[in-house]
């Protein structure tokens, strides 16, 4: 709902650009990220460690044998916050300009969309996350500044159960 941050705001800290929010169950956002190319292996590299049989491994030696093996257990969220951890990559966060829309075409026993009556109107997924992303957007007003990046930044850990 507003434009992405310059890459050139980011490029200058080496890491791992993730936006704010879902951040499941202790994990990081998984939606999306801005990286040097450098990191792409380590993000990307999910399926290599599964099926190199490494991936619970990477899990227990970054988020420890509770969250691994104890209920709910990992998720993909999780999953890429201890691969980059393994790696030594830097994590930073940006704030969030976007959201998961819907519609009501699209039903789901997990999901119900939510700010629409008909079919085809669009709507959010999750509420918390819409008003979120519309606060940053009204805060950054079309043009990203680095003052900006820092003074539109809020908590919104609370919204994920399990953060930490």
């Amino acid at each position: 709902i507003a434009p992405h941050p310059p890459l050139d705001l980011l490029r200058e800290v080496d890491a791992v650009w993730i936006p704010s929010g879902s951040d499941w169950e202790g994990g990081i956002n998984d939606r999306h990220a801005f990286m040097p190319r450098k990191y792409a292996d380590a993000y990307l590299g999910a399926w290599a460690l599964v099926t190199g049989g490494e991936a619970k491994d990477v899990m227990l030696d970054t988020l420890g044998a509770m969250k691994v093996n104890g209920y709910p257990g990992p998720n993909t969220e999780c999953f890429l916050k201890a691969r980059l951890a393994y790696n030594n990559i830097n994590i930073e966060r940006f704030p969030s300009v976007a959201y998961l829309t819907c519609t009501q075409r699209e039903k789901s026993r997990w999901t119900q969309c939510s700010g629409t009556a008909t079919n085809d109107a669009p709507g959010w997924l999750y509420k918390d996350e819409m008003e979120h992303a519309t606060r940053i957007a009204k805060c950054v007003r079309s043009s990203w500044t680095q003052k900006k990046m820092d003074d539109c930044k809020e908590d919104i850990s609370r919204l994920y159960r399990g953060f930490r």
